[in-house]
């Protein structure tokens, strides 16, 4: 369960997301992913970000106690083909897309982190432990290389 802040932004941001681009529609189940484009038959995860377009947090495990995996692998296995981290505040949006050659390629940019404690966050939750890694932007962008795009839209608020 996300705490009502991280709720009400995520589903601000979805709004915003479904504003900037109409043609996404509501998934069947929103607990696995967030839109569908019947264009193109994508099924997409969006997570909303209010951080400074700096660094971008990759989930790991979404319950660390539990060693349930987040980010991109839980989508990914829940049948997404693309993740987006969405920066309304800042106007950029970062769409991955998921295979088994991106997942494999986060997991690797993920080893080199493991063990830095300045990259390591654990987030807390209502309920369970989210872990996960800070990785600059850029960094992430070059690494993952053509599976992933920036987009720059307008900027939003978020109220």
């Amino acid at each position: 369960m996300l705490p009502k802040r991280d709720l009400r932004i995520h589903k601000v941001g979805i709004n915003l997301m479904r504003e900037l681009y109409p043609i996404l529609q509501p998934t069947t189940n929103p607990h696995k992913s967030t839109h569908f484009n019947p264009d193109t038959g994508d099924v997409l995860r969006q997570k909303t970000d209010t951080y400074p377009f700096v660094n971008i947090f990759i989930e790991e495990f979404s319950d660390y106690r539990k060693h349930t995996i987040g980010g991109p692998f839980q989508a990914f296995d829940d049948g997404c083909n693309m993740f987006c981290y969405y920066y309304p505040l800042e106007g950029k949006i970062i769409w991955t897309t998921l295979s088994k050659e991106s997942i494999q390629s986060h997991y690797d940019l993920l080893q080199m982190y493991r063990g830095n404690n300045h990259r390591t966050k654990y987030v807390p939750n209502k309920g369970y432990l989210t872990k996960g890694y800070t990785i600059n932007v850029w960094e992430y962008l070059k690494w993952m290389g053509n599976f992933c795009t920036l987009t720059e839209v307008p900027v939003r608020p978020l109220e």
